[in-house]
């Protein structure tokens, strides 16, 4: 090694030493007959790869403190979580995987999801739990190999051909602790494969622990064997506590107890609701020297965001109100029609994070069209230093947080013209839909906040009108019928050779189905994968439904082995189309399961919902001709 690149060498931190030493004799001694090729493949890439992780996580910025690098443990609050929606609250090993070795952590936008799975990752390291492994499942959307490939490429660096024993018997040690973050923002189009590849994975390891985060509405909830966490909002000694840590060392003394005399006469209000997310009371604390009056609207706290961040942001770190030069010399209308446009246009890419070139392609783009004249490298460093609104993660660059993006995203789409509008929603929102089923509903509670004629109008009436235009009969049979061939729903099922069935993690539907899936969860009209032959035996947990379910499946085994695929373990997979086995299904299996009542109470729901949706259309109508005087 020559001096400079020993200069540039960061040496493994202890902790992480400890850790990687605590489990490496007992996992060599399970694999003695290939000791030396595990030893090799546990040293070349996991102590880097784990090491990386610690630092980045460990010394953090926040959304409150963007411009400089503090300790993860100043700045994390221990958000509450419960099983199912009732139960124990905890966030410490032993509670949460007391009951499974599988659990899913379920909240929305800004809920501290992302703060807890780095406080898990950091705990495993210093705790010596386990051995984590944290993946960002967006990262899979543009990765065409299996998963155990990506951890075999990418977490153990290692790009040669795997030697997928070695891999296997790591693993199968049961002393790994696999993380993986953001479930939502896997693309509808790869979620089948990628949701069975991950099945897959956790079937063959099973000893290992495994934590999937996610917004709701992904189908998370519906994944078997996991127990399903949910984060609970902020209680009211908790919002107090929360403020209390993130200003500790803040430079005006006196601005906790300001905020806080301020909430405690807010908590009876109807929409002190947005006080119990850690960002939008973030946002708060960011904001309250400028606006120190608590806004009614969850947009309301995004515009107070960007003015602060575009004008006073310095001083609520620095003293004496030193403000960045701003080298494009915009105003601030300006840099909020690019961060709006940029916006839509990343979130329709499905990036949440950017690289240099994406960045600057978009911006160089954007600046033609709305014919500025400035440097692309200068707007970048406004974005990121003058109105630090973007900023820098590495390599990338992204916004504090996805939500911000998605509120200059709905703001671009009030802006727009009727016209426009209809083609966003109906054609633009529906792309959104299909590039990732969940996640979205932050992005649609905005735009019917700021827009919500329009948005009712354009993106939520024409889908709902549409399920019934193409489902609905007289005839509970035939309106099953046609539901299932509408949808293309399917059961991705799973047997080896000794015929044991196992309903694999997947859903499978036509992707033209997913904005229906989304919107009548949004809408909470109806899961419509509760119709599904295995969910409606995991919703009744009916033995005699499951039995019919099984000899049905193995009296057409030989028809499912033809449109099957059998892996090397001799696993054989297929998927279990509803439609195309109506017949024999109709008066067995979906009478029993209940699917036609089911597929009624989904109707009742609906038509109440078109109903009151048209209403309110109708009253906002009469209420603006009545005020510009047109009747």
């Amino acid at each position: 090694m020559d001096n400079n690149s020993h200069q540039n060498y960061m040496p493994i931190s202890p902790s992480v030493l400890t850790l990687l030493s605590t489990f490496k004799d007992p996992i060599l001694s399970l694999c003695s007959d290939i000791k030396n090729e595990i030893e090799y493949f546990w040293d070349n890439g996991l102590p880097d790869y784990i090491d990386s992780l610690e630092k980045k996580f460990a010394n953090t910025k926040t959304f409150l403190y963007r411009d400089e690098t503090i300790s993860f443990y100043d700045v994390f609050f221990p958000v509450s979580l419960k099983l199912g929606h009732a139960g124990k609250e905890t966030v410490s090993y032993d509670d949460l995987f007391f009951n499974s070795q599988y659990v899913t952590i379920i909240g929305t936008a800004g809920c501290g999801k992302t703060m807890l799975m780095k406080h898990f990752f950091l705990a495993t390291i210093n705790e010596t739990f386990r051995i984590p492994i944290l993946i960002e499942l967006r990262n899979l959307n543009h990765y065409d190999k299996s998963f155990t490939e990506y951890i075999y490429e990418h977490i153990f660096n290692n790009k040669l051909s795997p030697d997928k024993r070695i891999l296997e018997r790591l693993l199968e040690s049961g002393q790994f602790f696999i993380l993986l973050d953001g479930y939502d923002e896997i693309f509808s189009e790869r979620k089948n494969k990628i949701t069975e590849d991950i099945d897959k994975f956790i079937d063959r390891y099973s000893k290992n622990l495994f934590l999937i985060s996610s917004r709701p509405g992904s189908g998370i909830e519906s994944l078997p064997r996991f127990s399903n966490y949910y984060v609970q909002q902020l209680s009211n000694d908790e919002v107090f506590l929360f403020i209390d840590k993130v200003l500790k060392d803040n430079v005006d003394k006196d601005l906790a107890t300001k905020i806080k005399n301020v909430i405690n006469q807010s908590f009876d209000k109807e929409y002190s609701d947005f006080l119990r997310s850690p960002l939008l009371l973030s946002m708060f604390i960011l904001t309250f020297n400028t606006y120190p009056e608590l806004p009614t609207k969850k947009s309301k706290f995004y515009w107070n965001v960007f003015d602060t961040l575009a004008t006073k942001h310095d001083s609520f770190t620095k003293q004496g109100g030193y403000q960045h030069e701003r080298k494009t010399k915009l105003q601030n209308d300006d840099f909020e029609q690019i961060l709006r446009w940029f916006s839509f246009k990343s979130l329709l890419d499905g990036e949440l994070n950017f690289d240099a070139s994406y960045l600057n392609t978009k911006l160089a783009e954007i600046k033609k069209a709305l014919k500025y004249d400035f440097n692309i490298n200068d707007l970048v460093d406004d974005l990121t230093l003058a109105i630090p609104i973007i900023v820098i993660d590495g390599i990338e660059y992204k916004f504090p947080h996805k939500s911000i993006q998605e509120y200059f995203c709905a703001m671009l789409v009030k802006q727009q013209t009727d016209e426009n509008k209809e083609k966003i929603y109906k054609e633009k929102f529906l792309l959104l839909i299909r590039s990732s089923i969940g996640g979205y509903e932050n992005l649609w509670n905005l735009c019917s906040e700021v827009d919500r004629i329009s948005f009712l109008k354009f993106f939520i009436l024409p889908i709902l009108e549409n399920f019934k235009r193409k489902v609905f009969d007289e005839d509970p049979v035939n309106q099953l019928r046609k539901y299932y061939s509408f949808s293309g729903l399917a059961d991705s099922i799973e047997f080896d050779n000794d015929d044991n069935i196992k309903f694999a993690g997947g859903d499978v539907y036509l992707l033209s189905f997913s904005p229906y899936i989304a919107i009548f969860r949004y809408l909470k009209i109806g899961n419509l994968f509760d119709l599904l032959p295995s969910r409606l035996h995991y919703k009744q947990r009916d033995n005699d439904l499951l039995n019919s379910i099984n000899e049905f499946i193995l009296d057409n085994i030989e028809d499912f082995e033809k449109i099957s695929e059998t892996n090397e373990d001799g696993e054989i997979t297929f998927d279990f189309n509803v439609n195309n086995h109506f017949e024999n299904l109709k008066d067995t299996i979906l009478k029993l399961g209940k699917a036609y009542e089911e597929m009624a109470a989904i109707f009742d729901s609906l038509n109440q919902k078109l109903k009151d949706l048209k209403d309110e259309i109708h009253i906002e109508s009469q209420m603006t001709n009545s005020l510009i005087d047109l009747q």
